[in-house]
């Protein structure tokens, strides 16, 4: 039996964006499952019928999270980057971060065992 705040605990845990995104791509999921597979069942058996159902809800799903990884994939640009790529010059509230000097000792190469060990008793 599930108590209250069971159910609490676990609709706490459902993510309403990742819902709401993924419900938007239904319709052209739908689309594209269609075109591939009919929007009917073939006529025929059971066995007929559960077997285009199987497919049709495979590459449903499929592309219904292929259009969410892509559409997660996508980034926005900034404005300010946008400026930046564009005409070369960051607005004058950006801080422009400047990368410090290497530490002498950094390792250019994959270290040997014997800098390897020197790193574990302390040095560089």
């Amino acid at each position: 039996m599930t108590t209250e705040s069971m159910k609490a605990r676990l609709t706490a845990l459902i993510d309403k964006d990742y819902i709401r995104e993924i419900n938007a791509l239904i319709p052209g999921a739908e689309k594209f499952a269609n075109q591939q597979f009919g929007k009917a069942s073939p006529k025929g058996s059971v066995k007929v019928k559960a077997a285009w159902a199987a497919k049709w809800t495979f590459c449903f799903i499929q592309k219904r999270e292929r259009l969410y990884r892509e559409k997660k994939e996508t980034v926005e640009i900034p404005d300010y980057h946008k400026e930046f790529l564009l005409n070369g010059k960051l607005p004058g509230d950006i801080p422009i971060i400047t990368v410090g000097k290497r530490h002498p000792n950094d390792f250019d190469v994959w270290p040997s065992n014997e800098q390897n060990e020197a790193f574990k008793r302390g040095g560089r």
